[in-house]
């Protein structure tokens, strides 16, 4: 059990660092729950359990400062303690109270933890140091990240599994059962909260269409996800002259703005800048959100460009500032802000002000994007396809392979596409 233990912890440790780092979004149900099943000998229990619980959560957008019940915990925790007993529903019924002590947990790093973590990049960035920037960022937080969560998962597992046993065995059997049904439930409710959120009333209709091709044709939900992909295109062809009209034309910029011989930054700067900006939602605090991680994402363009010490100091200041936006659109502004710095490096003409001023319009249109396609639309949907492959039969394994392949390509994909953009 000590073993066991000691994975579980390390995997849910590895889900939050992705939260944090890599952004492959693997830290999600679907995937914790088999790779804890994993580690007590048991795919399927940690399938069954990882699917439930996924449905949870289905619909839980993170958006703005606000904190919800943390799904990793609840996956990692939860799984382990219905391999240790051999029962899904006790997995079930423990995965929202474990939910909310992760929410507890988090809650509690953002507003103390990272707040002194945060006055030690403030002094960082005095400095102009970039060892101390990432130290503070990155290194620290990802300590942190452990004892917050990989800790308690360990004890939990641990400690839990004997002592949830003896509960159980004297709760009457319809109580579990009842519990179980009612956690099942949870799945309609977090897509009922997901349809409620569709302000626009003019795609409603196409929700209509979904249910009757499910509900009355008996359509998977990989077919209705095909459906889905023939009404957006032709929903794009129809409004192709439409978009031709308004498209941004870079030549015309080229010509409008001059040429950027002034350039001094490299693809191999903007590389390590893509990969350093991979943290933009590490060591967040409740009164600076993203600063850290856009300050660390910041580092080798603001360090290629300034020479002298002082603005740089300066640079590296301006960046610590409030910043929130959904993390794939973070990236835009960073490539903006990237061009923005090195114009004023080299040529000059940049009012420092409107760096800042720039970002701060628009993190609320990216977030109100980035919110509602990513968190919204993509995951969920892409999720719903994927347990419903999972759960076609025992111990299927490749619903949760493809999600992973899925989302990492378009996790990726979407940052380095923003990032390059914006620069």
């Amino acid at each position: 059990m000590f073993i066991e233990a000691l994975l579980t912890s390390i995997i849910v440790w590895l889900g939050f660092l992705d939260k944090a780092f890599l952004h492959t979004f693997l830290y999600r149900p679907i995937v914790i729950g088999p790779l804890v099943g994993l580690v007590f000998g048991d795919l399927t229990m940690g399938l069954q359990v990882g699917c439930a619980v996924e449905l949870m959560f289905l619909a839980v957008i993170f958006v703005g400062t606000a904190i919800p019940p943390d799904e990793t915990i609840s996956a990692g925790l939860a799984t382990a303690l219905a391999c240790a007993t051999g029962s899904v529903e006790v997995g079930i019924a423990t995965a929202l109270p474990i939910s909310f002590v992760g929410q507890i947990f988090r809650q509690t790093r953002n507003s103390t933890i990272y707040e002194i973590t945060q006055r030690q990049v403030d002094k960082a960035a005095a400095e102009a140091n970039p060892k101390k920037v990432i130290l503070w960022t990155s290194i620290i937080p990802s300590v942190i990240e452990y004892i917050c969560f990989g800790v308690p998962t360990f004890v939990g597992v641990y400690f839990g599994a004997s002592y949830v046993q003896a509960f159980i065995d004297i709760i009457p059997p319809w109580l579990i059962d009842g519990i179980a049904a009612g956690g099942g439930l949870l799945g309609a409710v977090g897509v009922a909260l997901l349809l409620g959120s569709v302000k626009d009333k003019s795609s409603w209709p196409y929700f209509l269409v979904g249910f009757l091709f499910a509900s009355y044709l008996g359509i998977n939900m990989i077919g209705i996800a095909l459906i889905a992909i023939i009404c957006v295109g032709l929903n794009f062809y129809a409004d192709k002259k439409k978009s031709q009209d308004e498209e941004f034309e870079a030549s015309d910029y080229e010509a409008e703005n001059g040429d950027r011989s002034y350039c001094v930054v490299e693809k191999k700067d903007l590389w390590r800048t893509f990969k350093y900006a991979l943290a933009i939602e590490s060591g967040n605090c409740t009164t600076r959100q993203e600063a850290d991680g856009f300050l660390q994402g910041m580092i080798p363009v603001l360090d290629k460009v300034y020479d002298d010490k002082e603005e740089r100091a300066k640079a590296y200041q301006r960046h610590c500032e409030l910043f929130l936006t959904e993390g794939r659109m973070a990236s835009f502004c960073i490539g903006i802000s990237c061009a923005m710095e090195e114009r004023n490096a080299k040529v000059g003409d940049i009012d420092v002000d409107s760096i800042n001023a720039i970002k701060v319009a628009l993190m609320g249109p990216l977030a109100g994007m980035g919110d509602t396609i990513w968190q919204g639309v993509v995951i969920p949907i892409l999720l719903a396809v994927c347990i419903d492959l999972t759960r076609s039969g025992s111990g299927n394994i490749w619903g949760a392979i493809i999600y992973a392949v899925v989302i990492i390509a378009a996790a990726y994909g979407l940052s380095y596409w923003n990032f390059m953009f914006g620069y």
